[in-house]
Parts: structure tokens; C-alpha cells; sequence
């Protein structure tokens, strides 16, 4: 089979997007690790991590709430049934 060229196009484009998406993720982190936070744990994928933002779920409010408010990433004992 042929590959049109519009799907090559998508293709490339998708490389384009994907290593954005890549850069993002690493400013991201970095960001969060200088703050003191525990990067595994703001990846646990338990429904509103940064795993489930790269994922495509907006859960952004969720998360930032159980940042700001419940210390995701830094509190041992995160109340993850409040998020639920």
C-alpha cells in the first residue's frame, strides 16, 4: 500500500506535537522537583496526576487543588478518598 502524502504529513506533525509535548512535560517536572515535590508521586496515575494530564484528561483543577490544598507530592499521608 501507497502512504499518502497527507498521512505522512499528519505523521510528521504528530513528531512535531509529541516532542512538544515532551519539552512541556520536563519543564513541568523540573518545576515541581525544584519545589520540593516527589515527581513519582505527582505521577502515581491515580485519576488527577500529571500521568493522566499527559494522557489528554484535563483533571488540571484537581490537581492543582490537591497540591495546594493537601500538599500531592509532599504529604506521606495524602487524603486521595477526598479526590475521589
Amino acid at each position: 500500500m501507497k502512504i499518502p502524502i497527507y498521512i505522512k504529513k499528519k505523521m510528521h506533525r504528530l513528531v512535531e506535537i509529541e516532542q512538544q509535548a515532551i519539552a512541556i512535560s520536563y519543564e513541568i517536572d523540573q518545576f515541581f522537583i525544584e519545589n520540593g515535590y516527589d515527581i513519582e508521586k505527582l505521577r502515581d496515575g491515580c485519576g488527577f496526576s500529571l500521568e493522566e494530564l499527559e494522557r489528554g484528561s484535563d483533571v488540571i483543577d484537581k490537581l492543582c487543588q490537591a497540591i495546594e490544598e493537601d500538599d500531592f507530592g509532599k504529604n506521606k499521608d495524602f487524603p486521595y478518598e477526598k479526590y475521589e
